[in-house]
């Protein structure tokens, strides 16, 4: 009988170890930065799931400018590439959502141009 309550008790922490073991998922975020034209930046960048090989993002635009805006999104997009360990990361916008929600995909070859971001892109930018 105690040999079946410690196996129970074991099973029953199985699942709570094997969250523990997964990545922490990429958070980026800013407030009140100020950028173009007098305007702030206020905008998150959540990794919110992950896969083998691509991530799902949301991102929050609270305010800022149309540029500052784009770059803050490269840049979430580069640290999550980094995070992961990828040299290529290719985003696509879900179709259909009404937020901002990106499948980020990272094949392990160089993407055509124009399809898809290096990391040696994101070095030059310092991101």
């Amino acid at each position: 009988m105690k040999r079946l309550v410690v196996l129970a008790g074991i099973l029953a922490l199985a699942p709570l170890s094997a969250l523990a073991s997964d990545p922490a998922l990429f958070h980026l975020s800013v407030k009140d930065v100020p950028v173009e034209n007098g305007k702030v930046l206020d905008m998150a960048f959540h990794e919110i799931e992950r896969k083998t090989d691509s991530s799902t993002v949301q991102i929050a635009r609270r305010s800022g400018g149309s540029v500052s805006s784009s770059m803050f999104i490269l840049r979430g997009m580069c640290g999550l590439a980094r995070s992961r360990s990828a040299r290529y990361f290719m985003p696509t916008r879900i179709a259909g959502e009404e937020s901002e929600r990106y499948t980020v995909t990272f094949p392990q070859v160089a993407p055509e141009p124009g399809k898809g971001f290096t990391m040696a892109q994101c070095e030059l930018l310092r991101y």
